[in-house]
């Protein structure tokens, strides 16, 4: 019978502690899970303070450049000022041979295209907005519609609120402005960029929120790529009533009014 009893005794202990034990590691995992909670509010109060302070920035550094919503030569000033570093550092690069690359570059050694979109205005340089200014295009989804629906359909308001997750170094520029073509070529011709593939929408056409094609501003960009000895080539865009024949128009329209300029790219194999 003692036996029995302390059998009975030593199971209801061993019970008792695995119940405490029990416990306890519950309330480890629960501290744990506060811990962990508390940890990813912090993270999420800290992403987002991040990303408020990254907008605070962006505007900031819009003001600075764009005060009164238009860029020019103090927008260009400014940028030029932020790349004094980069220009060292690519003076000291020449030693390395660096800058005989980039000119060879720059000279079409490369097949490297970029697109240039010479579409945008502002209301110091051109007298209204264009394209900063474009209206908000519906999502492909109706949840994602339903959520802004508010904004869609409105335009935005430069030269802070142009739509974009990111803002331009130069702010809400003008493209008719001759120092932005410039830096812009300049920009392309030192990081290596062999072809300038200007977007062109036909003689006197343009989309639905940009300017009709300017020649003098063609001709201007096709100058400073020839300055920096990168070449020209047009992009023809989709316009309204484009067909096989317009499109050959297009093109002896191109070869006469441009195909003399030294700028103009030509396949070299060809």
């Amino acid at each position: 019978m003692t036996l029995v009893i302390l059998y009975m005794v030593t199971a209801l202990t061993m019970m008792w502690r695995r119940m405490g034990q029990h416990k306890a590691g519950r309330r480890r995992e629960t501290r744990q899970l506060a811990a962990n909670t508390s940890q990813a509010m912090l993270l999420h109060a800290v992403a987002r303070e991040a990303k408020l302070k990254q907008v605070k920035l962006s505007a900031a550094r819009a003001r600075s450049l764009d005060p009164i919503g238009s860029t020019g030569q103090h927008g260009v000033s400014a940028y030029r000022n932020r790349s004094a570093e980069a220009e060292a550092m690519l003076e000291a690069a020449k030693d390395q041979g660096l800058d005989r690359f980039l000119q060879q570059k720059a000279c079409g050694a490369t097949g490297l295209h970029v697109f240039y979109y010479a579409w945008y205005a502002n209301r110091d340089n051109d007298d209204h907005w264009s394209h900063w200014n474009h209206k908000v295009l519906p999502h492909w989804t109706a949840a994602v519609n339903e959520r802004f629906k508010d904004r869609i359909g409105q335009e935005h308001a430069p030269p802070l609120d142009i739509g974009s997750n990111f803002f331009p170094s130069l702010g809400a520029y003008s493209s008719k402005d001759p120092a932005v073509v410039e830096l812009h070529v300049e920009m392309m011709a030192k990081s290596g960029m062999g072809v300038l593939v200007y977007s062109w929408w036909g003689r006197g056409k343009a989309d639905a929120n940009g300017d009709p094609t300017d020649e003098r501003l063609i001709e201007l960009v096709m100058n400073k790529c020839e300055e920096r000895r990168v070449k020209f080539a047009f992009h023809l865009e989709p316009y309204e009533g484009r067909t096989a024949r317009s499109v050959g128009e297009d093109v002896a329209y191109i070869l006469r009014r441009f195909g003399s300029h030294p700028a103009l790219y030509r396949n070299p194999s060809r």
